[in-house]
C-alpha cells in the first residue's frame, strides 16, 4: 500500500486542483528569485549497509517562506484557504502552507523548477487532510535487529528495512545536534523501522510511548530486546508535525536477533494480540520499563520482567531471577486460589506443555525448577559451578510462550475470570480435558519462533 496515495479518500475537487496550481505558480514566482540562506544540517544517510550522520551545508527554504505573510498578502494563498474553509470547513494557517511549500519546492528549494510534477500528489494530500486522513512517516534506526534481506513487511505501512545507499532517513539542525547525543559519530548498522501512520494513530498522539508497542512486539516475537535508537517523524500531508527524538549513543541495545520474511506475519499477529491491552500512560518510561505502565494485565508485569531479563543477559543471576519473576507474575497472580512458588514449575509445565505441542511438560517444569534452584543459590550468597547460558535461553522461550498464552486466554476465553484452575486440572480429569479443549485452537507459532523442548 502506498501511504501517500489518497485517490480514494473522496471525490475529486477540480476547483481545488486549479487553486493548488495557481498557489504553486504564484509562490514559485515569489521564491525563485530570492537568495536562500544557507544552513548546516546533519543528515542520517544510508551507505554500505549502515547509516551515519553526515554534516552538510545546504540552502534553506524555511526562513524565506516564514518571512512572508501568505494569508494576508498573497491572493492565491487567500483563495486557497477560503476554498478549504467554505467547502470543507477546514482552516489552515501559516504552518500548513509552510509544510506544503517545503513538499512542493524541497527544503533546499531544489524543486522550484520542477514543482508542476508534484501538483496532483499535493492536491491529494490536501484532500486527505480535510477529511481527517492526515499522514506521516516514522523512521527509527533499531538496535539489536539484524536483517539479511532488503526489507520485511510486518503489516500495511509497517516494515523493517536495511540501510540503502544514498537514502536520507532524517535530518537534524546542527545547533541542536551534539556528537555525544545522537551526533555525527553515531553509526547505525542493524536495521530501521518504517511506519506510515495517520493523525488518529497513537504515533501521532504520543510517539515516545507508541514506538514501544512496535519494538516490544518485535522483541517478544523474535526473542531479543530491540530498541529504537533514534526516531524521526516526517509529515506526508500538511496537517502533521515534524518530530524527532534523540537517543543516548551509549544506551545498551540488549540481546540481538535476526528478522526474516517468515517473521513478519508472527510480529503482525503479536501486534494484533497486544494492541487491545496497550494504554496511554503519564509515565514516560523506555522499553522494557514502559511495559508495566503501557500494558494492562494479565501480562504487563511478565513483559516488563522479560525485558529486564534480556537487558541483563550477560549477568546470569539477574536474567534468571527476572525470568522467574515474570513466570510468577503469571502463574501466581492468575491462578485460582493462592499458588505457592513451589507449584509454578508444574503449573507452567502443564499449561505450556498442553498449549504448545513442541514443548514437553516435564522438560518445561525441569527448566523452571533449575531456574528456582539457581536463583535461591544466588539469593543466599552461593556461587554456581557454571554459567547457565543454555538455561537462560530456554527460560526466555518459556516466559515468552506463557505471556502469549495468558493474553490469548484473556482474549478468547473466560478461563482467567476466576483464575486458571491449574491445581484442579492436575488431579481432576474433567477439568483437565475442559481446559485442553479451550487451548486446542491456540497456536503459539502464529506469534513466535518455537524451539524444541524435549525430555530426551
Amino acid at each position: 500500500m502506498d501511504i501517500s496515495d489518497f485517490a480514494d479518500v473522496a471525490d475529486s475537487d477540480d476547483q481545488l486542483e486549479e487553486l493548488v496550481h495557481d498557489l504553486l505558480d504564484a509562490s514559485a514566482e515569489i521564491l525563485v528569485d530570492v537568495d536562500l540562506p544557507r544552513t548546516q544540517v546533519s543528515e542520517l544517510q544510508g551507505t554500505d549497509g549502515e547509516a551515519k550522520h553526515i554534516r552538510i551545508e545546504r540552502p534553506s527554504l524555511g526562513p524565506v517562506v516564514g518571512d512572508i505573510d501568505w494569508l494576508d498578502d498573497v491572493d492565491e494563498a487567500i483563495a486557497f484557504a477560503e476554498h478549504l474553509e467554505t467547502r470543507y470547513d477546514y482552516a489552515i494557517d501559516q504552518h500548513y502552507l509552510s509544510n506544503l511549500f517545503k513538499d512542493a519546492f524541497g527544503r533546499a528549494g531544489q524543486h522550484l523548477d520542477t514543482y508542476p510534477e508534484h501538483e496532483e500528489r499535493i492536491s491529494n494530500n490536501v484532500i486527505a487532510d480535510v477529511h481527517g486522513q492526515g499522514k506521516a512517516e516514522l523512521i527509527a534506526p533499531l538496535g539489536g535487529l539484524d536483517i539479511e534481506t532488503d526489507r520485511v513487511r510486518i503489516r500495511d505501512g509497517v516494515e523493517v528495512r536495511n540501510f540503502e545507499d544514498g537514502v536520507v532517513l532524517g535530518e537534524d539542525s546542527i545547533p541542536h545536534m551534539s556528537d555525544t547525543f545522537g551526533g555525527r559519530h553515531r553509526v547505525y548498522n542493524d536495521s530501521y523501522l518504517r511506519i506510515g501512520f495517520t493523525e488518529d494513530d497513537l504515533l501521532a498522539k504520543v510517539p515516545m510511548q507508541a514506538i514501544n508497542l512496535y519494538t516490544l512486539a518485535i522483541s517478544l516475537s523474535l526473542g531479543g530486546l530491540v530498541r529504537d535508537l533514534r526516531t524521526y517523524i516526517t509529515p506526508i500531508t500538511y496537517s502533521m508535525h515534524r518530530w524527532g527524538r534523540k537517543m543516548s549513543s551509549g544506551q545498551p541495545t540488549g540481546f540481538g536477533v535476526e528478522i526474516t520474511d517468515k517473521n513478519g506475519p508472527q510480529i503482525q499477529a503479536t501486534l494484533e494480540l497486544l494492541e487491545p491491552y496497550f494504554e496511554l500512560s503519564s509515565e514516560p518510561y523506555e522499553t522494557p520499563y514502559a511495559a508495566f505502565y503501557n500494558f494492562s494485565g494479565p501480562g504487563n508485569l511478565a513483559i516488563s520482567h522479560y525485558g529486564r531479563a534480556i537487558n541483563t543477559w550477560s549477568i546470569p543471576d539477574n536474567t534468571v531471577t527476572f525470568t522467574i519473576l515474570g513466570l510468577e507474575s503469571l502463574f501466581i497472580q492468575h491462578t485460582a486460589g493462592e499458588t505457592p512458588s513451589r507449584d509454578v514449575p508444574r503449573y507452567a509445565g502443564f499449561l505450556i506443555g498442553n498449549a504448545v505441542d513442541m514443548f514437553d511438560p516435564l522438560t518445561v517444569a525441569d527448566y523452571i525448577s533449575s531456574g528456582y534452584e539457581l536463583r535461591n543459590q544466588w539469593a543466599h550468597g552461593g556461587r554456581p559451578d557454571s554459567e547457565p547460558s543454555v538455561l537462560e535461553a530456554w527460560l526466555w522461550a518459556i516466559l515468552r510462550a506463557a505471556i502469549y498464552i495468558f493474553y490469548w486466554l484473556d482474549t478468547h476465553t473466560l478461563l482467567l475470570d476466576q483464575g486458571l484452575p491449574l491445581g484442579d486440572a492436575l488431579i481432576d480429569g474433567k477439568t483437565r480435558e475442559s481446559m485442553k479443549a479451550e487451548l486446542d485452537t491456540f497456536d503459539v507459532t502464529e506469534y513466535m519462533e518455537v524451539e524444541y523442548l524435549r525430555s530426551d
